[in-house]
């Protein structure tokens, strides 16, 4: 199971800046979801050895992360849910050789489409 699964919703796996149109909702989706979030990058995750979902988990955290820098424009009542989170994706590090090892190894698999799969994997 990966983030995707995890957190089952459109539009959560790509942020564009704290001028993008969608930043509040996908700021207000990952609250709801916040727990589920924190239960599956608990401290049992382990990221020494990738395979597909932890790949996902790993492209995922990379284009999520930057949402921390709208941190200060979060309403009082959901600033420590929103650092909680953020705080939890920042803890999980992936050794950068393991993912290079996955992508050198898989990247046909990486970036061939299969068209039976769900369009929430396409990054």
């Amino acid at each position: 199971m990966n983030i995707l699964d995890v957190i089952d919703e459109r539009y959560l796996h790509r942020y564009h800046g704290k001028n993008d149109i969608l930043a509040r909702y996908i700021v207000s989706k990952l609250i709801d979801k916040k727990d589920n979030i924190i239960n599956h990058f608990n401290n049992q995750y382990n990221t020494s050895v990738i395979n597909k979902d932890k790949f996902i988990d790993y492209v995922w955290i990379e284009t999520i992360l930057p949402i921390k820098e709208i941190e200060e424009m979060i309403n009082q009542e959901n600033k420590k849910a929103f650092h909680d989170l953020v705080e939890c994706i920042r803890n999980v590090n992936f050794d950068y050789k393991n993912i290079n090892k996955y992508i050198k190894n898989n990247y046909l698999d990486i970036f061939s489409k299969n068209q039976d799969e769900d369009t929430k994997y396409n990054y």
